[in-house]
């Protein structure tokens, strides 16, 4: 009798190169945001103010 050699592999379904792409593209976009300005908002100004009426008077 001969002997036989069995070979198996696992195929995985993908997802982890999926998310490893998708996070690589998200750091990618948000470091091309930061370089161009996007997230540098120092120069504005921004005033809040409310007024709250009185009631009863």
């Amino acid at each position: 009798m001969a002997d036989r050699e069995i070979i198996r592999t696992e195929r995985s379904s993908g997802a982890g190169w999926f998310i490893a792409g998708m996070l690589v593209v998200l750091i990618v976009g948000a470091g091309a945001l930061y370089y161009g300005g996007v997230f540098d908002k120092q120069e504005a100004d921004i005033n809040l103010s409310v007024e709250v009426p009185k009631l009863g008077q």
